[in-house]
């Protein structure tokens, strides 16, 4: 857990050393690389309340928009129109392996048929997105880190988590 890196976990996976990860599907190929034959698949996280239903954690992976104060909005919009066609679209669904972000928009990957198994599966968004300043991620994975190590007290780990977030909501 301490010493594990992103970047450790398609060889984990080629060895059949991991059973699963909560992240997205991207890195599946990289283990493909190390195992062509391998089958990963795709699943919901179990319900932790008896009754209710399996969820997804999400978020918005790969993402475009445009600066509001761009000095090329009309270009960016070209831009976007331009991935936002039905082939593009499918294209980079596929290189991700993400289901595609626009409603009529085709893609075969090898988790298609799981996104279509589960799409009526509830989506709730990471906590970070919703209730945190841009930045506490990286803050909330470095801290939880050293408390986990035993190398700050839970003391420290909420001052620096409270100075953190009033420094980062500030911008």
């Amino acid at each position: 857990m301490l010493t594990a890196k992103y970047s450790d976990l398609p060889k984990a996976f080629a060895d059949e050393r991991t059973a699963f990860a909560l992240q997205g599907p991207s890195f599946v190929e990289e283990v493909h690389k190390l195992k062509p034959e391998l089958k990963v698949g795709f699943m919901p996280i179990p319900s932790m309340v008896a009754g209710d239903e399996p969820t997804f954690s999400g978020g918005e992976r790969f993402t475009m928009g445009i600066w509001k104060e761009s000095k090329n909005i009309p270009e960016a919009k070209k831009l976007l129109a331009f991935f936002a066609k039905p082939e593009n679209m499918s294209k980079i669904a596929n290189a991700t392996k993400s289901p595609p972000g626009l409603k009529g928009v085709d893609s075969k990957h090898e988790f298609s048929d799981y996104y279509n198994k589960y799409s009526s599966i509830r989506v709730f968004p990471y906590f970070d997105r919703v209730y945190l300043p841009n930045g506490m991620w990286d803050v909330l994975c470095k801290t939880g880190t050293e408390l986990l190590a035993g190398r700050i007290t839970p003391q420290q780990y909420s001052d620096t988590m409270k100075r953190e977030f009033e420094r980062l909501s500030k911008k």
